[in-house]
C-alpha cells in the first residue's frame, strides 16, 4: 500500500532578519495512507485546532489563525489574536508514501523578536501534535 508524506516549512531564516531569532521551521511527516485521505486527516487536526484552511488549487493548505489588523497595529502584544500563517504542502515520496511538508510563515515577524519567538513555539507545539495525532490514527510512518 503506498504511503505519502506531508512536509510544513517556514520560510524566513535568521540571516534573512538577523536582529531576528531563528524562524525557519520546517517538517516532513510520512504517511502511509493515498494523498486524498491524508489531505482530510491534516486539515481536520487543524480545524479542530482553531486554524482556518485555505487550500490552493494543487491541493496544499495555507493555515492562519489570529488576527492580521490587531497583529499590525500591536504586534505581539495582540496574546492569543496574533495573526499566525503556516503552511501544508502534500507529495508523493520516491517509494510512493504520501510526504506533508509542515512549514512556518513569516507573519510572527508582526510581532517583532517576541512575535517570532511565539510563532516558533507554536508552531513547535502544532508538529508535535499533529505527530502524537497521526500516529494515534496508525498513519504515521516517519518525521523528519
Amino acid at each position: 500500500e503506498p504511503a505519502y508524506l506531508i512536509e510544513l516549512i517556514s520560510c524566513c531564516s535568521a540571516n534573512s532578519f538577523p536582529i531576528y531569532p531563528q524562524v525557519m521551521a520546517q517538517k516532513t511527516f510520512a504517511l502511509r495512507i493515498p494523498m486524498p485521505d491524508a489531505r482530510n486527516l491534516v486539515g481536520a487536526f487543524f480545524a479542530q485546532s482553531g486554524w482556518r484552511i485555505i487550500p490552493d488549487p494543487q491541493g496544499n493548505f495555507k493555515i492562519e489563525r489570529g488576527d492580521r489588523t490587531k497583529s499590525v497595529l500591536i504586534g505581539a502584544f495582540a496574546g492569543d489574536d496574533m495573526y499566525l500563517s503556516q503552511y501544508v504542502t502534500f507529495a508523493v515520496g520516491p517509494n510512493g508514501e504520501t510526504l506533508i511538508y509542515y512549514s512556518n510563515g513569516a507573519s510572527g515577524l508582526m510581532g517583532g523578536v517576541i512575535g517570532a519567538s511565539k510563532s516558533k513555539n507554536i508552531f513547535n507545539d502544532n508538529w508535535q501534535a499533529l505527530a502524537n495525532w497521526l500516529q494515534s490514527q496508525g498513519v504515521l510512518l516517519g518525521v523528519q
